[in-house]
């Protein structure tokens, strides 16, 4: 299983950022998950383990706010609203 991360700028200028982690061989597809509110993206290395070994590719969106440098939870609330 490989992990990784990456920084995507969208748009609007906001810096994203995404965990991934692949299985061996060519994927299945890529699940793409957003985690609720107080988590944090080492939750889901259980998740992505059962993922990978059946063969799927597990992205997760980190939210602005939840361990981002760029941006707040409130500032996120207020660019959306």
């Amino acid at each position: 299983m490989k992990s990784g991360n990456l920084r995507i700028l969208s748009t609007d200028r906001l810096e994203l950022y995404i965990k991934w982690w692949e299985p061996a061989g060519s994927p299945e597809g890529v699940i793409l998950l957003i985690h609720g509110l107080g988590e944090h993206i080492n939750r889901y290395n259980h998740w992505a383990k059962a993922f990978n070994d059946n063969g799927w590719s597990l992205w997760v969106l980190i939210l602005g706010g939840m361990g981002t440098p760029k941006a707040s939870v409130e500032t996120e609330i207020m660019r959306i609203i």
